[in-house]
């Protein structure tokens, strides 16, 4: 159940509802729950297309709070409300559209599948044609009063290939720049700014007393598992060949979370350093963790993906002995999955299949 009316939150900076809408409803469809979240979500993302992309540009401002601004390389040099095109927040507003989209017909509101596809498709038409800078193979924030993508290389452009505004056709651009040992691949990934930006910082640094987060260049676990998603959802749909990379990105990733790789010692800090793997312990804030963990494991370590036909097990290739997770209740079904060497052993309410790592099952 929905805790809050996300419309309460209107004053807040966007955030990725959509995603979890979809998800919710890929893994457990309930009509009754999509007629109980409609109206208010709905609400959020009027409030939305109202105040966060009053131009009608299909895309969407950051917060106009000071803390995450003064914290952030991205509004360096910017005054106070001046409004800043945000490829996170246009992804997130994007997302929510499309579930929205997609809920409207379960809750009675048959009528409002175009208005949200519309606007699905306005900020589409948007991130491709003014966020996507080709010539460097990025998805940059954009500047409507002058019309020019943001000279920031940040990490939060490939939240995009989580979506499919993003295609084959911006492949070399997430190849060159996200596996790129002098941009964004690090021991501990993902550095929040390319190693090569005039902003990176792999230190805590804050520019005073009172901000908020420390300047660009440290790896958040948020950023992370949203680019992690990205590249493992294009592996998925069009670049099969990433999969280790994203492999790769997974397993560093859980290293980092642990003191010094010692299983004993788990940690979830707000940011750590990219080449290290320090988090930042000055604030003994071990409790922070907006990151998508278990979620990014179950997919792609235990190969589980829910979708509106059914359920794929396609485990990517991590090369782990063992890997076993059982009683999944998901769309109506009870799933075991073990992983054992490169055999893929899938029981289904008591029905078993068998096959060879690499071999998609569809349920």
């Amino acid at each position: 159940r929905v805790p809050l009316d996300p419309a309460a939150a209107s004053g807040s900076e966007p955030a990725p509802w959509g995603d979890a809408l979809l998800a919710l409803d890929a893994a457990a469809p309930d009509d009754d729950f999509a007629r109980e979240v409609y109206r208010p979500f709905a609400r959020y993302a009027e409030w939305l297309i109202r105040e966060r992309d009053r131009d009608a540009t299909g895309m969407f401002d950051a917060t106009g709070d000071p803390a995450p601004r003064e914290a952030s390389p991205r509004f360096a040099g910017r005054p106070l409300g001046s409004p800043l095109k945000a490829v996170d927040a246009t992804v997130w507003a994007y997302t929510l559209f499309r579930a929205l989209e997609r809920l409207a017909p379960r809750a009675g509101a048959a009528d409002d599948v175009l208005r949200w596809r519309t606007f699905a498709e306005r900020s589409t038409r948007a991130v491709r044609e003014r966020m996507w800078d080709g010539a460097e193979g990025l998805f940059r924030d954009f500047d409507v009063a002058t019309g020019e993508r943001s000279a920031v290389r940040a990490a939060n452009g490939f939240f995009v290939y989580a979506t499919d505004i993003a295609n084959a056709a911006h492949l070399a651009g997430l190849e060159r720049n996200l596996f790129d040992p002098d941009r964004f691949w690090t021991a501990f990934p993902v550095p929040s700014v390319s190693l090569d930006d005039l902003s990176f910082t792999p230190y805590a640094d804050r520019g005073g007393e009172g901000d908020a987060a420390p300047r660009g260049g440290r790896t958040i676990p948020f950023v992370t598992s949203a680019t992690i998603e990205g590249a493992a959802r294009a592996a998925v749909a069009y670049a099969p060949h990433l999969r280790r990379n994203v492999a790769q990105l997974l397993h560093r990733f859980v290293r980092m979370l642990f003191h010094e790789g010692d299983l004993g010692r788990p940690n979830c800090y707000p940011d750590y350093n990219p080449f290290t793997g320090h988090p930042s312990l000055v604030g003994g804030a071990d409790d922070h963790l907006l990151a998508a963990i278990d979620d990014l494991i179950i997919q792609y370590v235990v190969g589980i993906r829910p979708h509106a036909q059914g359920i794929t097990i396609d485990p990517f290739p991590f090369g782990l002995d063992h890997v076993e997770l059982r009683g999944v209740k998901i769309r109506g079904m009870t799933l075991d999955v073990v992983i054992t060497g490169d055999r893929v052993t899938v029981v289904t309410d008591g029905t078993k299949r068998e096959e060879r790592l690499g071999t998609r099952m569809e349920l």
